[in-house]
């Protein structure tokens, strides 16, 4: 499944500047017209989202460099959520068939990330993180993140 559109998420963070941190965020995904469907020749996608809540981590791979500014590492995340709106396909028979996305609006949707990512820190407290590789559902394209980390992230 080939899910694409955009993508939002804001939550709270915990961890240090120059280690890794975690978080829980609330995910918001927008499914594009187009995005290709399980099963099944999408025609028209009418506000399709995404929504639910993401446990992540960013764990980074041994000591920071350049000053301690700058880290690589992984961003992995778990979480669920749950689809809202129409999908309109076209069946066997080519006459166009409206559905309820993903039939059933009440199952969870499992969601899950594993990115390779590069974090740098740009002022004290305040960290942004670029990263991309695989998640479900759909295939992730290249985020960027900011994790702000009021006491300094002592």
């Amino acid at each position: 499944m080939e899910l694409s559109g955009s993508e939002y998420s804001f939550g709270f963070a915990r961890g240090r500047m120059s280690g890794g941190h975690w978080g829980l965020s609330l995910v918001r995904q927008r499914i594009d017209e187009g995005s290709v469907c399980q099963d099944m020749d999408c025609a028209d996608v009418a506000g399709v989202t995404l929504q639910g809540f993401e446990f992540g981590s960013f764990l980074a791979f041994g000591e920071p460099f350049a000053g301690d500014r700058i880290q690589v590492g992984m961003h992995i995340g778990v979480g669920a959520g749950w689809y809202r709106g129409m999908v309109q396909y076209r069946g066997e028979d080519t006459d166009v068939r409206e559905l309820l996305a993903f039939q059933n609006e009440s199952i969870p949707i499992p969601i899950f990330r594993a990115e390779f990512a590069v974090a740098a820190t740009v002022a004290p407290g305040l960290k942004i993180i670029g990263s991309g590789g695989y998640g479900f559902p759909g295939n992730r394209r290249p985020t960027v993140s900011v994790a702000y980390f009021p006491l300094g992230g002592r």
